[in-house]
C-alpha cells in the first residue's frame, strides 16, 4: 500500500510539471472564454489536433474504468447500508442477484441516481461544473467524518487494524482533517469573477443541503429505532446449521464484560436463523 501510494505521488508529480513546462501560451489557457478544457488547448498548441484525439481517447478509457470502480464501490455501500436497515425500501435492495453474484437492485439505483443528477448538466453548464465539484467536495466529507469522529470521540475506545500508523495515527489524523478542509473551501469558491447566477460554484450549497438532510434525517428519525445488526448471509452452497454440533457457551453476565462507562450495562447477544439470513445482534441494556 505504502508503495503504491508513493508511486502516484511521484508520478503525478512528474505529470503535473511536465504539462507545466509545456504550456507556450499562459492567456490562452486562462481566458474565460475558452469553449475548451485548459489541457486540451495544452494538447493542441504542444502536438497537434490529431494527437490530441488519441489522447482525450484515452482519458475517456480512464474516465470510464474508474466510473466502473466508483459504481462497484457506491453499489457496495448501498448494499451495507441497506443490510443494516439504514435506507429506505432497505429490505428491497438488501439483494443479492444468484445470476451473478453482485448486488444488482443496489448498483441499479446508483446508476439511476447517477443518470438524474446528470441530466441538469446537458442544459446548464454552471450545474454541470457544480456536479463536477460536488463529486471532489462529496469525496472529501466521506473522509473528513469518519477521521474527525476517530481523533476526537472515538479517540480512547477505537480499535486499530492489523495495519495502522500507531502513534502516529492521531497526528496523521489531524493533518488529514485539516487537508479535507482545506481541499473543500478550496473546491466550493467560485471559478470565475464577478460572480453571477450563471457563472457561480453550486457545490457548496449542494453539499451543506444534503448534510442538513442526513443531519435531520438522523435527528428527527433514524436515531430512534436505527440499531447496527451484522448480518451474514448463507446460500445454498454452505453448511447448514445442522450440520455443525452445538457448542455450550457461558451465559452472558456482568462480569463477562469490561464497563468502560462506570455504569451498570450488560451486553446481550442474540442470533437468528431465519433459513437463509444469519443474524447476529448485539445490543447494551
Amino acid at each position: 500500500m505504502i508503495a503504491s501510494v508513493a508511486n502516484c505521488l511521484i508520478l503525478g508529480l512528474i505529470l503535473i510539471v511536465g504539462m507545466n513546462v509545456c504550456i507556450q501560451d499562459l492567456d490562452s489557457l486562462i481566458d474565460p472564454d475558452n469553449t475548451q478544457e485548459a489541457y486540451t488547448i495544452l494538447w493542441q498548441q504542444t502536438v497537434g489536433h490529431n494527437p490530441t484525439i488519441f489522447f482525450l481517447l484515452i482519458v475517456f478509457v480512464a474516465i470510464e474504468c474508474s466510473n466502473c470502480a466508483n459504481l462497484t464501490s457506491a453499489s457496495r455501500m448501498v448494499y451495507s447500508f441497506s443490510r443494516d436497515g439504514a435506507l429506505p425500501f432497505s429490505s428491497f435492495f438488501y439483494n443479492m442477484s444468484k445470476n451473478c453474484g453482485s448486488p444488482t437492485r443496489a448498483i441499479w439505483l446508483c446508476v439511476l441516481v447517477s443518470f438524474l443528477l446528470g441530466v441538469p448538466g446537458l442544459a446548464n453548464n454552471a450545474a454541470l461544473s457544480a456536479l463536477f465539484s460536488l463529486t471532489a467536495t462529496g469525496l472529501y466529507s466521506s473522509y473528513l467524518i469518519p477521521i474527525l469522529l476517530r481523533v476526537t470521540v472515538s479517540r480512547d475506545t477505537f480499535e486499530p487494524a492489523e495495519f495502522n500508523l500507531g502513534n502516529w495515527s492521531i497526528p496523521m489524523g489531524w493533518l488529514s482533517v485539516c487537508w479535507c478542509l482545506f481541499m473543500t473551501v478550496i473546491l466550493c469558491l467560485p471559478q470565475q469573477t464577478p460572480i453571477s447566477l450563471d457563472n457561480m460554484n453550486y457545490s457548496p450549497i449542494a453539499l451543506g443541503g444534503l448534510l442538513i438532510c442526513c443531519w435531520a434525517y438522523w435527528i428527527f428519525s433514524a436515531r430512534f429505532w436505527f440499531r447496527l445488526e451484522a448480518k451474514v448471509s448463507v446460500d445454498s452452497t454452505m453448511p447448514s446449521c445442522d450440520d455443525f454440533e452445538p457448542i455450550l457457551l457461558q451465559t452472558p453476565t456482568k462480569n463477562n464484560f469490561k464497563n468502560t462507562n462506570n455504569s451498570e450495562s450488560m451486553t446481550n447477544f442474540q442470533f437468528n436463523d431465519d433459513g437463509n439470513n444469519a443474524t447476529a445482534i448485539l445490543s447494551t441494556v
